[in-house]
């Protein structure tokens, strides 16, 4: 392998989650391994406009195509410009290129970062990958629900930025501006805001939890409005219209200055990169017992740092543990502060970079 050379592809529209932490990885990997050139191929102009925004990194900027082959065939280019590059392939629909870039004699990674509902998917993506060189996945739960409990890829979490925030003491409720008197505890929902989140589940455990508010944050696309629209009337037809806060897309740092309480809803997150921001910022974090968010915490002793909510139990089981954690700033303050200490000590952004860095050989 040349290790000399790092060709990351994106094809990703807008500047996500998974494109941040990958913009951190690349960042980290060019700040560990000097002489190691990092380039990374977007095709999406705020992708793009991250990408160059990141220190030590090169971008070759690809047009963007609607059309499938066209798309394919712009990346495929990408990759042959960059003869010597070790490629890592980090989006989905870039997937068809790794046997075309094995049959080139290329080293190709491929990065595992997303989970597939359907049986039929899974089989596909199982069939494109096969060759890969290696295959690199965010959490044993992507892994596993992918390819297999047999499965070979090294797993290797997402790294999670410092704060600039202190860790929050949590000894202090927030004050409705619309009733003073009122103090209450908020709850987080974090992340794009479409059906496979499963946000309506955060909307009716909020139902059984008087005294809580709860705040979606994240952007709404075209596609998936009408799914806004459905929550904000099942917020209204539960009673709780009043505690439920659209707020829209907001900045890390504005969104846990925000909140008391992460909630992860969707019990199929292949890790879930808000989990690690709120615990870094001293926040207790709700999790399922099913997908790869609670990764984050799983294998701490003792106080584990985070708190999950069963799968099998459903609303029951979110409302409690939202109960527990909203009534008690005590327990919110010594869950968050073992929290913080586990990012610290497991996901600091060197470290995962060095990790990644043995993954490719």
């Amino acid at each position: 392998m040349t290790r000399n050379s790092i060709l990351f592809l994106t094809s990703a529209p807008e500047a996500w989650g998974a494109e941040r932490s990958l913009a951190l990885i690349a960042r980290s990997i060019a700040s560990v391994a000097r002489g190691t050139e990092v380039t990374v191929a977007a095709s999406g102009p705020s992708t793009q406009a991250l990408f160059k925004s990141t220190t030590g990194l090169n971008v070759y900027p690809v047009t963007p195509h609607n059309a499938r082959h066209r798309r394919l065939y712009a990346f495929f280019r990408a990759a042959v410009a960059n003869t010597d590059a070790t490629v890592v392939i980090f989006s989905v629909d870039l997937y068809p290129l790794v046997p075309v870039l094995r049959a080139a004699g290329r080293r190709v990674i491929v990065d595992l970062h997303d989970t597939f509902e359907s049986r039929a998917a899974r089989a596909k993506v199982r069939v494109l990958i096969r060759c890969a060189s290696r295959i690199i996945a965010i959490s044993h739960f992507a892994a596993h629900a992918t390819l297999g409990p047999r499965s070979s890829a090294a797993i290797v979490g997402r790294p999670i930025e410092p704060s600039s925030l202190p860790s929050r003491d949590h000894q202090t409720t927030r004050t409705d501006t619309d009733d003073p008197a009122r103090h209450y505890a908020t709850v987080g929902v974090v992340g794009r805001i479409v059906p496979g989140k499963r946000i309506e589940l955060a909307i009716e455990a909020l139902a059984r939890v008087p005294d809580v508010h709860l705040a979606i944050i994240g952007e709404v696309f075209a596609c998936s409005e009408e799914y806004e629209a459905e929550l904000r009337k099942l917020a209204r037809d539960l009673g709780v219209g009043p505690r439920v806060h659209f707020l829209g897309y907001m900045d890390a740092e504005d969104i846990y200055r925000r909140i008391d309480i992460l909630l992860v809803t969707n019990p199929q997150e292949a890790s879930g990169r808000t989990v690690g921001e709120a615990m870094v910022r001293g926040l207790p974090a709700i999790v399922p017992t099913n997908g790869g968010a609670r990764e984050f915490f799983k294998h701490a002793t003792g106080n584990p740092g985070g708190v999950t909510w069963d799968v099998l139990a459903g609303v029951p089981s979110i409302a409690a543990e939202i109960s527990r954690l909203a009534s008690s700033p005590a327990l919110r303050l010594q869950i968050g502060a073992r929290g913080a200490q586990i990012i610290h000590n497991e996901r600091n952004p060197l470290e995962i970079a060095r990790t990644y860095l043995n993954a490719l050989q």
